[in-house]
């Protein structure tokens, strides 16, 4: 599988998932998301960085561990 870098609108929800792993860019600013694509193609050391930290971040929200600890919480729950 080929990873690949992530570049998301630095809004809520979408910035505690994307930061420190890919690049975010203020909503709206169309300059600076073009600004974080040229970087990422012309540089391909940090495209390799960004998208070797964006595959190791979705390996956090892998179906099998997403499964497994939302029983964990209905498990908690129902013990209360």
């Amino acid at each position: 599988m080929a990873v690949k870098p992530f570049i998301a609108s630095d809004v809520p929800g979408l910035r505690e998932i994307v930061n420190g792993y890919g690049m975010l860019f203020k909503q709206g600013d169309v300059r600076q998301l073009g600004e974080n694509i040229v970087s990422l193609y012309s540089d391909r050391e940090l495209y390799g960085r960004i998208a070797t930290q964006c595959a190791g971040r979705a390996q956090e929200f892998d179906i099998e561990i997403m499964v497994g600890k939302y029983i964990d919480v209905y498990g908690r729950l129902l013990q209360t």
